[in-house]
């Protein structure tokens, strides 16, 4: 009896090395297709979001099963995709809500399924539904943040007044950790605004404590 428990022992030891072995080997081959992208993505905040080579799409979406990179290889694909340019708000939709099965706490890739949902033309509910959860993810991650923020900002004539409180907040929140492309985004969005846009969210900024700089900042 003692020697078939020791057989077992030595049976179960040796599959839990091989396991070990072929998931270790898989992350490193995994690893080498993710770091052929091009130099900046080693550095983009959006977790190199939009910067993967689009011609490695399928085979970054083979590994969506594998243990250990589910979340990696979905995210990459979502990104690979997005950087052809080709893919519809559905395709971009789809590849968002796989990742989030594998990630339910990304606060990003909340933010782009509330993207991908607002550019398909999906119910409001259905979209704030969306930057909701990125907001309760990740309430300060920046590049999620910026991009609740513009979305928010997009929508400002059909938000309930309770929506435009909480993008002011945003607003403000994000305006210390905006680096000059998204500062220079969001001025470029608020200038295109109506005038009584404008003076609406100059006024609601001040009335949440914005000071002077805050409204230069965008030009209010």
């Amino acid at each position: 009896m003692s020697r078939l428990v020791q057989r077992l022992t030595t049976m179960v030891v040796i599959g839990l090395g091989l396991f070990g072995l072929t998931l270790g080997l898989a992350i490193a081959r995994f690893a080498a297709l993710e770091n052929e992208g091009p130099p900046t993505a080693a550095v983009n905040p959006m977790r190199r979001a939009m910067s993967y080579d689009p011609a490695k799409a399928d085979s970054l979406r083979g590994w969506r099963e594998a243990p250990g990179i589910r979340e990696a290889s979905r995210s990459g694909y979502l990104a690979a995709i997005s950087a052809s340019g080709q893919a519809s708000p559905q395709d971009v939709e789809a590849a968002a809500r796989d990742v989030l099965l594998a990630a339910p706490t990304s606060s990003l890739h909340w933010a782009i399924l509330a993207k991908a949902r607002l550019e398909r033309g999906a119910p409001l509910p259905e979209i704030l539904t969306s930057i909701a959860m990125s907001r309760i993810t990740g309430p300060h991650e920046e590049a999620a943040l910026s991009m609740r923020t513009t979305l928010l900002l997009r929508l400002w004539e059909r938000l309930p007044a309770s929506e435009r409180a909480i993008a002011i907040d945003q607003l403000i929140t994000l305006r210390a950790g905006l680096d000059a492309v998204r500062h220079d985004q969001l001025r470029t969005m608020i200038a295109s605004m109506s005038a009584a846009t404008r003076s609406e969210l100059k006024s609601m900024l001040a009335a949440r404590g914005a000071d002077a700089p805050i409204l230069e900042m965008f030009r209010l």
